[in-house]
């Protein structure tokens, strides 16, 4: 392999083929910038430590607070999965309480221990309702891109006889309503996807959708992306800068765990990997960066 010093960047496209999918491998999302942004905060970047236990975490123009010891692929799964029952609700734009059952929970995400899952619940529970949010992108006028100060994400959250509920703010009910958000189709292997064994393939393959979303119709955009692109959007995994300062060892740590979590997500689509020119790349031989 040929490296380039301080250079993060991965040659070769990523071509998807998301057509072969049933509709009912699909649901769908309230998404729009805020909350896409809010699916990728991890503490593994961009993250310090404040006073009173409080953490703070970046990503582009969102940032959190809260208490406790990190933010994660698991909590970004299950932001998702309560918009997503929030979408499901008739009349959600003046209903912002979503509710669901342990067992509704382990049905869509195919977990089977309930003692495991009722903790998962009880732990995001605590966690979403101490969690606030600032918004930095977009601007006033803007319909679907709007930009809010630090606010809790939840008014009220809670575990009771085996129901989760979670009540959105006024403030963010507002904009997650149909005059702000957008429907995107996720497919249900995000929501399967053990994030805690395979958080790469959660972060790659729900900014592969996103991607899908925002370039519909375009079909050369819409189902190719730069691997260099669809790292800066994979917070589990290091950047380059970070193992040239360490070990060096990029395969290692960044080109393997790569094509693993793609070839994770192969019963989702197909792929391919090209070249600049769109032709044919052997990975195998190396990627240049």
């Amino acid at each position: 392999m040929k490296e380039k010093a301080n250079e993060d960047m991965f040659s070769p496209l990523f071509q998807g083929n998301f057509g072969i999918n049933k509709s009912n491998d699909y649901t769908t999302i309230f998404q729009n910038n805020a909350t896409n942004q809010i699916a990728q905060l991890n503490t593994k970047r961009h993250t310090k430590k404040l006073p009173l236990g409080q953490i703070q975490v970046s990503f582009k123009d969102i940032t959190a607070l809260f208490k406790g010891d990190k933010l994660d692929a698991l909590d970004a799964q299950m932001f998702d999965y309560i918009l997503i029952k929030y979408s499901q609700t008739s009349n959600h734009d003046n209903l912002p309480t979503v509710a669901f059952k342990l067992k509704e929970y382990m049905h869509d995400r195919k977990l089977r221990d309930a003692k495991s899952a009722r903790k998962t619940l009880r732990k995001e529970v605590a966690k979403f309702a101490d969690l606030k949010v600032s918004y930095s992108g977009g601007n006033d006028k803007s319909q679907y891109d709007h930009p809010f100060v630090i606010q809790n994400i939840f008014s009220k959250t809670g575990y009771v006889n085996g129901t989760a509920f979670f009540t959105f703010t006024p403030e963010i009910s507002v904009l997650l309503s149909t005059d702000h958000a957008m429907l995107m189709p996720y497919h249900r292997l995000l929501l399967e996807i053990n994030t805690n064994r395979e958080p790469t393939a959660w972060y790659l393959f729900r900014r592969l959708l996103l991607n899908k979303r925002t370039n519909f119709g375009n079909s050369a955009r819409a189902d190719r992306m730069k691997i260099s692109t669809l790292l800066k959007g994979c917070p589990s995994l290091p950047t380059y800068e970070e193992v040239m300062a360490g070990n060096r060892h990029v395969d290692d740590r960044i080109i393997q765990p790569f094509f693993k979590a793609i070839e994770r997500l192969s019963d989702a689509f197909e792929y391919t990997y090209l070249t600049a020119s769109g032709k044919p790349f052997n990975y195998k031989e190396g990627i240049t960066y």
